[in-house]
Protein backbone atom coordinates (compact mmCIF):
# COMPACT_ATOMS: atom_id res chain seq x y z
CA UNK A 1 0.00 0.00 0.00
CA UNK A 2 1.21 3.72 -0.37
CA UNK A 3 1.47 4.11 3.52
CA UNK A 4 3.89 1.20 3.44
CA UNK A 5 5.99 3.20 0.74
CA UNK A 6 5.77 6.35 2.85
CA UNK A 7 8.56 8.44 3.99
CA UNK A 8 9.00 9.21 7.38
CA UNK A 9 10.39 12.53 9.39
CA UNK A 10 11.23 12.83 12.94
CA UNK A 11 10.97 15.81 14.61
CA UNK A 12 10.87 17.11 18.25
CA UNK A 13 7.96 19.02 18.13
CA UNK A 14 6.58 19.95 14.47
CA UNK A 15 6.42 21.79 11.81
CA UNK A 16 4.88 24.21 9.60
CA UNK A 17 2.14 22.81 7.09
CA UNK A 18 2.98 24.27 3.33
CA UNK A 19 6.44 25.27 3.79
CA UNK A 20 8.94 22.57 2.56
CA UNK A 21 11.17 20.52 4.83
CA UNK A 22 14.45 21.64 4.17
CA UNK A 23 12.61 25.59 4.73
CA UNK A 24 11.79 24.76 8.25
CA UNK A 25 13.34 26.93 10.94
CA UNK A 26 15.07 24.87 13.99
CA UNK A 27 13.71 26.89 17.04
CA UNK A 28 10.09 25.85 15.03
CA UNK A 29 10.95 22.34 14.63
CA UNK A 30 11.88 22.12 18.53
CA UNK A 31 8.94 23.95 20.22
CA UNK A 32 5.99 24.31 17.73
CA UNK A 33 3.16 22.76 19.40
CA UNK A 34 -0.03 24.74 18.24
CA UNK A 35 -0.79 27.04 14.97
CA UNK A 36 -2.89 29.79 14.87
CA UNK A 37 -4.61 29.97 11.89
CA UNK A 38 -7.92 32.49 11.62
CA UNK A 39 -7.58 35.96 11.09
CA UNK A 40 -8.57 36.81 14.69
CA UNK A 41 -5.24 34.89 15.99
CA UNK A 42 -7.80 33.38 18.90
CA UNK A 43 -8.08 29.41 17.51
CA UNK A 44 -4.96 27.57 17.96
CA UNK A 45 -5.21 24.34 16.19
CA UNK A 46 -2.29 21.46 16.51
CA UNK A 47 -0.08 21.85 13.89
CA UNK A 48 -0.49 17.66 13.24
CA UNK A 49 -4.28 18.28 12.35
CA UNK A 50 -3.90 20.72 9.45
CA UNK A 51 0.10 18.10 7.97
CA UNK A 52 -1.09 16.90 5.03
CA UNK A 53 1.99 14.78 4.02
CA UNK A 54 3.04 13.58 2.22
CA UNK A 55 5.69 12.58 4.55
CA UNK A 56 4.24 11.20 7.94
CA UNK A 57 5.93 13.19 10.70
CA UNK A 58 6.34 11.51 14.01
CA UNK A 59 6.72 14.26 16.64
CA UNK A 60 7.01 14.50 20.76
CA UNK A 61 6.88 17.54 22.58
CA UNK A 62 2.47 17.50 23.61
CA UNK A 63 2.35 15.77 26.60
CA UNK A 64 -0.80 17.41 27.52
CA UNK A 65 -2.64 16.27 24.33
CA UNK A 66 -0.75 13.16 24.64
CA UNK A 67 -0.86 9.99 21.62
CA UNK A 68 -1.96 12.00 18.40
CA UNK A 69 -3.16 9.93 15.45
CA UNK A 70 -3.63 11.56 12.58
CA UNK A 71 -3.11 10.37 8.62
CA UNK A 72 0.35 12.39 8.18
CA UNK A 73 1.91 12.94 11.95
CA UNK A 74 2.23 10.72 14.94
CA UNK A 75 2.37 12.34 18.42
CA UNK A 76 4.39 9.82 21.05
CA UNK A 77 4.14 11.97 23.42
CA UNK A 78 2.78 10.39 26.26
CA UNK A 79 4.28 12.05 29.65
CA UNK A 80 6.43 10.00 30.58
CA UNK A 81 8.69 12.51 32.16
CA UNK A 82 5.61 13.24 33.90
CA UNK A 83 5.17 10.01 35.43
CA UNK A 84 2.97 8.16 32.69
CA UNK A 85 4.02 6.86 29.83
CA UNK A 86 6.48 6.10 27.20
CA UNK A 87 5.28 5.37 23.98
CA UNK A 88 6.97 3.67 20.87
CA UNK A 89 5.38 3.20 16.98
CA UNK A 90 6.30 0.08 14.76
CA UNK A 91 6.01 0.99 11.01
CA UNK A 92 5.01 0.27 8.96
CA UNK A 93 1.77 -1.16 10.88
CA UNK A 94 1.37 1.90 13.29
CA UNK A 95 1.42 -0.47 16.28
CA UNK A 96 2.01 1.56 19.22
CA UNK A 97 3.82 0.04 22.43
CA UNK A 98 3.89 1.64 25.60
CA UNK A 99 5.63 0.90 29.39
CA UNK A 100 4.93 2.88 32.57
CA UNK A 101 7.22 5.63 33.39
CA UNK A 102 9.71 4.01 36.31
CA UNK A 103 9.09 7.16 37.89
CA UNK A 104 8.25 11.64 37.56
CA UNK A 105 10.73 12.96 36.76
CA UNK A 106 9.22 16.75 36.09
CA UNK A 107 6.16 17.45 38.20
CA UNK A 108 3.54 19.42 36.33
CA UNK A 109 3.00 22.56 37.81
CA UNK A 110 -0.54 23.14 37.44
CA UNK A 111 -0.44 26.80 39.16
CA UNK A 112 2.15 27.90 36.66
CA UNK A 113 0.78 30.67 34.31
CA UNK A 114 1.23 30.37 30.66
CA UNK A 115 2.64 32.98 28.97
CA UNK A 116 1.94 33.18 25.08
CA UNK A 117 4.02 35.51 23.03
CA UNK A 118 3.24 35.99 19.40
CA UNK A 119 5.80 36.84 16.64
CA UNK A 120 8.83 35.51 15.13
CA UNK A 121 10.64 35.68 18.12
CA UNK A 122 8.55 34.39 20.85
CA UNK A 123 9.44 32.13 22.76
CA UNK A 124 6.14 30.38 22.62
CA UNK A 125 4.85 26.87 21.66
CA UNK A 126 2.33 28.86 19.49
CA UNK A 127 3.37 29.91 15.46
CA UNK A 128 1.13 32.50 13.69
CA UNK A 129 0.17 31.30 10.23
Amino acid sequence: SEKNDQDVVIVHAGLIPAIALEKQEVKTMITVRNLTVDDNGTVPKAWATLWRGPELVIFGHDARRGLQQEDYAIGLDSGCVYGKKLTGVILPEREFVSVDAVREHCPVNKNKPKIILKGRDAQSDDQIL
